[in-house]
């Protein structure tokens, strides 16, 4: 279950930076 969350989150965290990387808060990235 745990792979599954980490995979979505890699996954959404990266299309996020490659929309608009420069919008994002940096607590996002943290």
């Amino acid at each position: 279950m745990e792979d599954l969350l980490i995979r979505k989150n890699l996954r959404w965290t990266g299309h996020l930076m490659r929309m608009s990387p420069d919008r994002l808060p940096k607590q996002f990235l943290l």
